[in-house]
């Protein structure tokens, strides 16, 4: 049986357990409307990530972003050549500058377009755990990311919905749904308005509020 313990400390909380019991989804809903801040880390055999949250929102930080990886991708993308790719290694190296640095300073790549692209990377990185059935989660509130380290902030909300999208294990979310003839409603719909929804998605949402189980709907 999989474990999930929260430990109270004045308004500090401490959480850790498993995704099989609390999806990726539902724990960045918890973060996000509790409006936490601190450090998630997620482990699932020899795969770890970390992901800091500032007022619930994830924040990207230099800290646990690789520009090396990130600059190899763009070129393997061929959004870079890869002597663009050794000029800024070597810029980078000479003027003792990170490569987003070097970046903007060799005009490789406008500051706007590689913000976007260290967004949809970052993006990239983080989807897969939506997927991720049987991992263990640590959240420490007391470990805050540095302000002057963060690369971009990202609104959860908009990230949930996005990773729901790119959702492949598809027996893991046949395993979350209520019982065909069960009660169906949409969960917390007072956020919906905060939700760029599609609209099919729409529809759903509006056949949930309509119809009495998932059979109905």
């Amino acid at each position: 049986m999989t474990f999930l313990l929260i430990y109270s400390q004045m308004d500090n909380r401490v959480t850790f357990g498993n995704l099989h019991e609390k999806p990726f989804s539902f724990l960045l809903f918890d973060l996000w409307k509790s409006r936490k801040n601190g450090k998630l880390s997620l482990k699932k055999a020899k795969n770890e990530k970390i992901i800091f949250f500032e007022e619930g929102n994830i924040v990207i930080t230099s800290e646990f972003f690789n520009e090396k990886t990130f600059f190899s991708d763009l070129t393997e993308k061929n959004i870079i050549n890869t002597s663009s790719l050794e000029n800024l290694l070597a810029f980078s190296e000479k003027e003792h500058l990170s490569l987003i640095k070097s970046c903007i300073q060799m005009e490789v790549l406008s500051a706007p377009d590689l913000w976007k692209l260290i967004r949809e990377y970052s993006l990239s990185d983080i989807f897969p755990f939506f997927d991720w059935d049987n991992a263990e989660f640590l959240f420490q509130p007391d470990s805050k990311p540095n302000k002057l380290k963060i690369r971009s902030r990202m609104q959860t909300l908009a990230v949930i919905l996005q990773g729901a999208r790119q959702m492949t294990n598809s027996g893991f979310i046949v395993s979350q749904l209520p019982e065909s003839d069960g009660d169906a409603q949409a969960l917390f719909p007072q956020h919906q308005d905060q939700i760029p929804f599609l609209p099919h998605e729409e529809y759903l949402l509006y056949l949930f509020s309509h119809l009495q189980n998932l059979k109905s709907v």
